[in-house]
């Protein structure tokens, strides 16, 4: 939220969840005419589409475009609202839904009661946040493998997850997502999201991206024929609603993962570039 208050934002924010944090690298985005960065990369570890969808409607007009980088398992698994102490976070920065979100959501109940938290219970429930930092400081001490600094300051590729996961333990992490594979069917609370996000940004003058993130060929592989079927068949059918969706779901090969789920730098290099390369040019006024 602080950030999207300092000057210089840039016209391109992407949001997401840890895959995005490791596979858009901003910085290959380029730069604007002014010679500032194109574009932030504003995904977190555990971010819901209802979370984005909430950063979409926190952002400055200086943002012309969002892109979504979205999971097949968050598609079709994704938790429907996200968790309360997140919500009351943005409370906290200052944040207030606007009419027009609160009038996209109205009929999702759940989504809906989110946005109407009281302001006083923010204030009454902020004993969290103390807990938030003691939490944070046992993580960074108990996970030397991931590189928490970077993701908390890191605007462009915030990447938490960089050292290899190799070997059984990279077999036991696919066995555990093998069960998803069977049939592909998106969420309807998790569409109905994505499809308010796309209203709401489009009403406000600003293109809206959805990528569909890569998955581990391994993962691919123990995919049913139906489920790859039906995913392209979904993908095919995203137009019609009004959807523009880049598909990199098979991109990646196996040494541009550094686990089951998360695009390593070599991987992260080939998705941004393919996301410039599919983006349509914005018109930025030069300061």
């Amino acid at each position: 939220m602080h950030a999207m208050r300092s000057p210089g934002v840039p016209p391109t924010i992407a949001v997401g969840n840890s895959v995005v944090m490791n596979g858009i690298d901003a910085r290959l985005l380029g730069t604007t005419p002014a010679g500032r960065p194109a574009a932030w990369n504003f995904a977190t570890t555990g971010q819901l589409v209802s979370e984005s969808l909430v950063i979409a409607d926190a952002l400055p007009a200086e943002v012309h475009r969002v892109v979504l980088g979205i999971t097949i398992d968050e598609l079709t698994h994704g938790a429907p609202v996200v968790p309360l102490n997140k919500y009351l976070a943005f409370l906290l920065s200052g944040y207030r839904p606007s009419q027009e979100l609160s009038s996209l959501v109205a009929r999702d109940t759940a989504l809906d009661a989110m946005l109407h938290t009281p302001e006083w219970r923010g204030a009454l429930q902020s004993r969290w946040v103390f807990r938030s930092v003691a939490d944070f400081y046992l993580r960074s001490v108990l996970r030397r493998d991931l590189d928490f600094e970077r993701a908390q300051s890191d605007l462009y590729h915030p990447a938490p997850f960089t050292r290899p996961v190799r070997g059984d333990a990279l077999t036991h992490l696919l066995q555990l997502d093998a069960a998803r594979h069977a049939t592909f069917a998106p969420s309807s609370a998790i569409l109905r999201q994505i499809l308010d996000m796309n209203a709401l940004l489009r009403a406000r003058g600003k293109q809206f991206t959805v990528v569909i993130m890569p998955e581990h060929p391994l993962r691919l592989r123990s995919a049913t024929a139906t489920y790859l079927d039906e995913l392209r068949t979904w993908i095919a059918s995203a137009p019609a609603l009004g959807l523009d969706v880049l598909d990199l779901h098979d991109r990646l090969g196996a040494s541009d993962f550094v686990d089951d789920v998360h695009p390593s730098a070599s991987g992260s290099r080939i998705v941004t570039r393919a996301l410039a390369a599919a983006l349509s040019p914005i018109s930025v006024a030069a300061p």
